[in-house]
């Protein structure tokens, strides 16, 4: 209708680092894998430039697993990104020597810790309030961690949460 009238801004496009397809592709021969990596993110390829991942397990996990595990540990003394070690964190890595650009990541958790949780479930349930400042001292101890691991997190989101409403007709 209006062709030459901006009205937004396109940040970037891209996918999703997660265990699975990080595990996945540790499966494969080094040079196979590279070829994949150099598809989504060289410069002959799709050039990623934004691109997500998970914060704790989530539906493409191999797994459930939470960075903090210590029922009751408010001061998160037991926080380990160790989970993401073997498989997430060189995908990353890797995926970060292709890109000339660079890419920008935003984290998601598709929950908090059962424990911090109402119904001391992965699924459902609702953050106690006991456990607020817990949680946001937890997503500035997964930023650091990540920063240590030489990997800037652009931004994060507070839970991965898709709602669809539908409208009878």
């Amino acid at each position: 209708m209006f062709p030459d009238t901006k009205f937004q801004t396109i940040t970037g496009f891209g996918g999703s680092f997660t265990e699975a397809s990080a595990y996945l592709l540790n499966k494969l021969s080094k040079k196979n894998r590279d070829s994949i990596l150099d598809a989504y993110f060289g410069s002959k390829g799709a050039r990623y430039s934004l691109t997500r991942t998970h914060i704790n397990s989530c539906d493409f996990s191999l797994g459930q697993y939470s960075y903090s595990p210590v029922k009751g540990d408010k001061e998160l003394k037991h926080f380990s990104i160790d989970e993401d070690r073997d498989d997430i964190i060189p995908m990353i890595r890797d995926a970060m020597k292709f890109s000339e650009d660079g890419f920008k990541i935003i984290s998601s958790p598709w929950t908090s810790p059962p424990w911090m949780k109402d119904n001391n479930d992965w699924r459902g349930g609702k953050l106690l309030p006991e456990y607020y400042d817990c949680w946001a001292l937890f997503f500035s101890k997964y930023l650091n961690a990540y920063k240590k691991e030489g990997i800037d997190i652009w931004g994060i989101t507070v839970e991965n949460v898709c709602t669809f409403h539908l409208k009878k007709w």
